[in-house]
């Protein structure tokens, strides 16, 4: 019977490692562009952009791990099931319900750690990876500008046409909003630069151009003055600091943070809606191990099919009914329509019933 289980987990560990590596990838493709972007076109330290990632690797672990455990159960047990060998220990009066118990006992370790993980080591992650981002945006403020986009800062707004490999832009457009009715100020330029003053303000140097501002007589009337030369200055400084010093966002505090924050607030009932959701969202999710895996063993069973193509195209299914139940039960929990601790739930209540209704199938097979 131990060397069954031991066989079985053998097979397991192929799948749910494949899986792993495909969700990860998955996730965490689109950053990769980003963070090369970073680096290569935009001149940021490789040791900076390595830290980056090595910061998002973090937050992939309690989506990878219950989608790999899921993977790896079905894909496992549908191959044994096509080549007959569930038959074979049915005939031979082994219980599948002894098989299948270090599977369960594996997914609640996990779904345990996962809990202990999602509420502290995921939140510190996220707010280490913030802080390094925004020193590097304090360091390197062009990064901020992205070509034939508009970006604001407080009262301006700022639109570059190109970039060269100088960081130099061109066809510079700058408004500034005034608090009143009037127009705004418009400067453009052929050329430009920017850099941070002491990470206190963002300096923009501009290269003949001009400045177009309302005449002090007419608002309707434009005056427009040329310059070979003009050096306008952001202040940044209550930005920055205000972003790296503030108190932890939701997301970046650790499950003992959010109890307390909760009992600090407890009279904001939207506050403490949303810090519940998420401390409850978290130990959600880490169950999602043990609800796929007893999701994922009758599923391969009655699905009998080796192809990894069709075990993942179920896979997929059962991912997408989880996280639109996931999103719903959220929304729930946010306009307080039911308690936080039973919304985040609600998906894995979902998925459970799914597993309770395959495995009455299975058992009449």
């Amino acid at each position: 019977m131990n060397k069954l289980r031991w066989y079985i987990l053998k097979n397991f560990s192929g799948p749910f490692l494949l899986g792993l590596l495909i969700f990860s990838f998955l996730l965490i493709f689109d950053k990769i562009f980003t963070l090369v972007n970073l680096m290569f076109a935009k001149g940021v330290n490789p040791v900076s952009v390595g830290k980056l990632f090595m910061l998002l690797i973090p937050t992939l672990v309690p989506l990878t791990f219950p989608m790999s455990f899921l993977v790896g159960s079905l894909l496992t047990f549908a191959r044994m099931a096509e080549d007959n060998e569930i038959t074979a220990i049915r005939a031979s009066g082994i219980k599948l319900t002894g098989l299948i118990l270090p599977f369960i006992i594996l997914s609640l370790f996990f779904s345990s750690s996962l809990v202990w993980y999602n509420q502290n080591i995921l939140p510190t992650a996220q707010r280490y990876f913030r802080i390094l981002y925004q020193n590097i945006l304090a360091e390197k403020p062009y990064i901020r500008i992205e070509e034939g986009t508009y970006l604001t800062l407080n009262q301006y707004k700022i639109y570059v046409e190109s970039r060269d490999a100088q960081n130099f832009f061109h066809q510079v457009l700058i408004y500034k909003f005034n608090d009143t009715f009037s127009p705004p100020v418009r400067i453009s330029a052929m050329k430009g630069r920017c850099y941070t003053n002491f990470q206190e303000s963002l300096v923009f140097e501009l290269f003949d151009g001009k400045i177009s501002q309302p005449s002090k007589h007419a608002l309707t009337q434009v005056v427009d003055t040329k310059f070979e030369r003009y050096v306008l200055v952001i202040t940044l400084s209550q930005d920055i600091k205000e972003y790296n010093n503030a108190s932890r966002t939701i997301r970046e505090m650790t499950g003992k943070e959010l109890k307390l924050e909760i009992s600090k607030i407890k009279d904001n009932f939207s506050a403490t809606a949303r810090m519940a959701v998420e401390y409850n969202l978290r130990n959600g999710i880490a169950f999602a191990c043990l609800m796929f895996t007893l999701t994922g063993i009758p599923l391969g069973i009655q699905i009998r099919q080796r192809n990894r193509a069709i075990g993942f195209a179920a896979s997929i299914i059962v991912i997408a009914i989880y996280y639109l139940a996931l999103i719903f039960g959220i929304t729930l929990g946010d306009r307080s329509i039911l308690p936080a601790s039973i919304a985040m739930w609600l998906p894995n209540i979902i998925v459970g019933i799914i597993g309770i209704f395959l495995y009455y199938r299975m058992s009449k097979i």
